[in-house]
């Protein structure tokens, strides 16, 4: 099951790195149609200066092209910030960066450049090329603007704070692993491969567990879920022998800065005692074969060996059995523990990274929100400019209509008048 697990979280760590790098793409092609928008935009917008220079050269007017134009322009002010001006001859000279897209006739096109010539790495991060001057544009404004700024620094962002919680993971993880021992009684060793850092690798993308833990038939006897640990203040290490018995270990302060040790069998009898021992000293002891202990007597191995660091009291097990799963729990507790990384737990990292995202995710659409009720106010105000008003026509049209009635009466009445005068003389 815990095998199982680990395969999980690895396939949950690549699964949301492939999605980000998904997305880094998609933004790419979104460059890639963007630039091709503008280049068609900037054609037609030269094509059209051409024509309203030469309607204005023959003395007419050229309101439907310049209506056509201006409609080109405010297309074109949504995907990349811009600036224009209209000269003498009546060209509307375009510009971004200070780098001319349109000048009279002309039109200067943009290009997609990926930041690597070397077609092994994958395409991750694409320019924008002026491709006159070979120059890189970094839009301040737009929806290439927002789209670089979401593929350069938020999706990076993300990424690296998910791989160093990966990162963070391993080692802890395998910190902890390395405390237990397995179920044929071994120290335990790494669970998951250590991160290599000097790797072109990130950490996610080197996220595995190590060929012992992954053999099919002895890897999950090379889980380390017991704890060869005691506790802090004691610390038992059995050099893999296979031992019997539960004792509790009670180490006392003399008075004079050394300890005073006790050992007790599982009826509370006393079993081994000794005075006088150093803070940090390991004390090698071997069971006297009648479920007593005592001082190791010089054989090959010892029995089992106690190091004495602090006061305290505790049970404790020598058997090293599949049952005994203290650094199992120890491992499932590691997630919850404080201050791992970044003053957090591994679990209250990963809720900062969602909490985050949520944060920027509600705050984007709020400000979308807003700049759309932007948007809508400055149209109502160019369209009550340049807008035609059919009400407004209408009531023009009525009002002459009426001119031109009372004015065709007063002829009319002027011509009886005339004809009267006419008549009289």
């Amino acid at each position: 099951m815990a095998r199982e697990n680990a395969y999980n979280v690895i396939d949950s760590f690549k699964s949301v790195e492939n999605q980000l790098n998904d997305y880094k793409e998609s933004i790419n092609d979104n460059l890639s149609n963007a630039a091709a928008d503008i280049n068609n935009i900037t054609n037609k917008m030269a094509d059209l200066n051409k024509q309203i220079v030469s309607v204005k050269g023959s003395g007419q007017n050229p309101n439907d092209l310049l209506d056509e134009r201006d409609a080109l322009y405010k297309d074109l002010s949504e995907l990349i910030n811009v600036q224009s001006r209209e000269d003498a001859q009546g060209n509307l000279v375009v510009s971004t960066q200070g780098l001319q897209l349109v000048n009279g006739s002309d039109a200067y096109e943009l290009e997609t450049k990926g930041n690597t010539d070397d077609n092994s790495i994958p395409r991750m991060e694409d320019q924008l090329i002026h491709s006159r001057t070979g120059t890189e544009l970094k839009p301040t404004n737009g929806k290439i603007a927002a789209w670089m700024d979401m593929r350069d620094e938020k999706l990076d962002f993300y990424a690296g704070r998910l791989d160093k919680l990966a990162e963070t993971m391993v080692t802890e993880f395998n910190t902890q692993h390395q405390a237990g021992y397995d179920a044929n009684g071994v120290d335990g060793d790494n669970f998951f491969k250590p991160i290599d850092n000097s790797s072109n690798q990130n950490a996610i993308a080197q996220l595995d567990l190590t060929a012992a833990i992954k053999d099919l038939e002895n890897g999950l006897d090379k889980i380390a879920a017991g704890n060869k640990n005691i506790d802090t203040f004691v610390e038992l290490d059995t050099s893999g022998n296979n031992l019997s018995g539960n004792y509790q270990v009670e180490v006392v302060d003399d008075g004079s800065g050394n300890f005073n040790l006790t050992i007790n069998d599982s009826d509370g009898n006393s079993v081994y005692s000794q005075t006088g021992i150093t803070p940090g000293d390991a004390i090698n002891l071997e069971l006297d074969g009648s479920g007593g202990v005592q001082d190791d007597t010089g054989g090959i191995t010892d029995d089992f060996t106690l190091t004495i660091n602090d006061t305290g009291k505790r049970n404790i097990s020598l058997d090293k059995a599949i049952g005994n799963g203290e650094n199992a729990n120890a491992l499932a507790n590691l997630f919850n523990s404080d201050e791992v990384i970044e003053g957090a737990s591994l679990e209250g990292y990963f809720r900062t990274i969602v909490t985050s995202v949520g944060a920027e995710s509600s705050r984007s659409q709020q400000m979308k929100n807003n700049q759309d009720v932007v948007l809508k106010q400055l149209t109502t105000l160019d369209r009550s400019i340049s807008g035609v008003s059919l009400d407004e026509e209408m009531a023009n049209l009525i009002k002459y209509q009426q001119s031109y009635a009372a004015a065709a009466k007063y002829i009319n009445k002027t011509e009886e008048l005339l004809d009267s005068l006419m008549t009289i003389v």
